[in-house]
Formats: C-alpha cells, sequence, structure tokens
C-alpha cells in the first residue's frame, strides 16, 4: 500500500485539470458546430494527452533531479518544487524515468492508433509534436524550461495542441475559431506555471532555469501575470462579442472575483512561500472553471 502511495505521489494525478480543461473545450466546440459527439472517443483524448502528462511529470522530476534544481529548492509547496518522490526517498531515479518512459509510450500508442482508425496523419503529429514539448520541457539537449521557453510550451501544449487533439478526433477538421478559443486554456495554464514559479526562484536560479520570473524577477513576473488573467478575461469577450464563439460563453465572467482575489493576494504575498499558496491553488482552480464554463456554454444549442 505504502509503495502505491509512493507511486500517487510522482504521477501528480490531481493536476490532470491541465488536460481536462482543453479536452473539455475541444469536445464541446465540436457539439456546437452540430457535430454528432463521441464521447468514448473523448474520454480516450482525455486518458491519452494525461498519460503524455503524467509523463511529463515524471521526467521533469528525473531531469530537474539531474541538474540539481529540486535538489536546491527548500521552499516548494504542493504547487511547485515538483512531486519531491526521488528527494524524499519515494522512488529512485531510474523508477521515475522508467515510468516516465511508459507512459509516454501509452499516450502516443494511444494518439497513433487513433490517428490510423480515422486515416488522418494530423492527430498523430499533433500527438508526436506534444510529446516532444512535454519530454524537452526539462530533457537535454533542448530544455525548453532552461532556456527560456517553459511558459511558451505549456501554453502551446494545454492550448492549442491538446484542444485542437480533441476537436479534430471530434470532426476530422480544422476551425479558426476553435483554434482562437484554444489561446485561453492555453494562457491561462501559462499563468498556472508562473505563479508556481514563485516559491522556486531561488532554487530555479541557483540551476540555471530561466523562467519568466527568474527573467524579470518576482515583482514584474507577477504584474505580468495579473495582466494575463484580464487579458483571458478580454479576449474570451473580445470573441463573444465578434461572433467566433457562443455569447453564453461570458458567462465565464462569474469567476472575475476569483480572479481578483489572486491578484490581490499574489501582489501582497510574492515573498511568502506559505501566504502564496493560496494564489498558487486559486490560479489551478480558476483554469479548472473558466474552463468547464467556457466548454458548458459551448453545448447549449446556438441562439
Amino acid at each position: 500500500m505504502m509503495e502505491l502511495q509512493n507511486w500517487i505521489v510522482a504521477l501528480r494525478v490531481k493536476f490532470l485539470t491541465a488536460t481536462l480543461v482543453p479536452v473539455a473545450i475541444g469536445t464541446a466546440y465540436a457539439s456546437y458546430l452540430g457535430d454528432p459527439i463521441s464521447l468514448p472517443i473523448a474520454i480516450l483524448a482525455f486518458l491519452s494527452i494525461g498519460a503524455i502528462q503524467i509523463g511529463a511529470n515524471l521526467s521533469n522530476d528525473y531531469f530537474d533531479h539531474l541538474s540539481g534544481n529540486d535538489g536546491k529548492n527548500n521552499s516548494g509547496s504542493l504547487f511547485s518544487g515538483g512531486s519531491r518522490a526521488i528527494q524524499n526517498g519515494l522512488l529512485t531515479p531510474k523508477q521515475v524515468i522508467h515510468l516516465a518512459y511508459g507512459f509516454y509510450a501509452a499516450g502516443l500508442l494511444i494518439g497513433v492508433a487513433l490517428s490510423i482508425v480515422f486515416s488522418d496523419p494530423i492527430i498523430a503529429i499533433l500527438y508526436l509534436f506534444g510529446t516532444m514539448l512535454a519530454y524537452y520541457y526539462c530533457a537535454p539537449p533542448i530544455r525548453l524550461a532552461y532556456r527560456g521557453y517553459a511558459e511558451a510550451a505549456n501554453f502551446i501544449a494545454f492550448g492549442p495542441v491538446s484542444t485542437m487533439i480533441s476537436y479534430r478526433l471530434q470532426t476530422l477538421q480544422f476551425d479558426m475559431s476553435i483554434f482562437l478559443a484554444s489561446l485561453i486554456p492555453g494562457l491561462l495554464l501559462a499563468l498556472v506555471l508562473v505563479i508556481n514559479e514563485v516559491p522556486d526562484y531561488d532554487a530555479d536560479k541557483a540551476a540555471k532555469k530561466r523562467t519568466l520570473v527568474v527573467r524579470i524577477g518576482k515583482k514584474k513576473a507577477l504584474k505580468a501575470f495579473s495582466g494575463g488573467l484580464i487579458l483571458s478575461y478580454c479576449f474570451l469577450s473580445g470573441l463573444a462579442i465578434t461572433g467566433q464563439i457562443t455569447p453564453y460563453s461570458l458567462t465565464a465572467l462569474i469567476t472575475l472575483p476569483l480572479a481578483f482575489r489572486i491578484i490581490r493576494n499574489s501582489s501582497v504575498n510574492y515573498d511568502n512561500t506559505q501566504l502564496l499558496s493560496s494564489s498558487n491553488r486559486d490560479t489551478i482552480l480558476l483554469h479548472l472553471l473558466f474552463g468547464l464554463i467556457l466548454a458548458g456554454s459551448l453545448i447549449i444549442p446556438k441562439p
């Protein structure tokens, strides 16, 4: 039982909301356009992309361990600093990376199988590209997170790539409106990453991991973070007003008080990991609520 708990800690399953949101939006948008929805296909999309996300969680822990990044981190929280499974002796580095490869393989296998079933190579290309972003996030020689591309990689992977995979699996089509809508979950997930980087500032700087927070400092990064939150709502409003997506999507504006609470707390407590943790949690919650409300609005028949 204890060994199973160790594996669960390393997998960080509770953060699979990062995958759930874009899959829900992509699937719901297919319904919005009048296409019949296959629930089994949506579930396979979630399981396959989720497996790749778990693979990334594990491989990032492994390569951050090799770089000394996580070992230097004495201020991590539930929302930053990795799973700590290696540092706390729950699993060996070898176990972690082997498990990562297993999840990557499972996610890719499902993706390629779906691509073959639907005779659509673009699906396989999207899965392969997403897996490369996930693996080379920390893995050499590319090491995206160490070269200043962490936020961009998350934005692309959990925005356009994951959303377009789930949409294309339902429709075998491309639509510019869903591409534009996919930028919202991508931006919100990138913002989750930014606020989770704040407690890791010292460790990331020591390991030469060039996150946004390391590059411009905590105060400026959180100003950019706050601007990004407001931009998410402005962009959603613009899409709804111009008819790119349903006006019912404006229901997501009910999450604005949560966004303002996050901005308020993070601007004051950026140097206090314990007090900032509520904003880390709330930003994850905001991503989930905003995304699911947007997905739900797309299921409602067009006015």
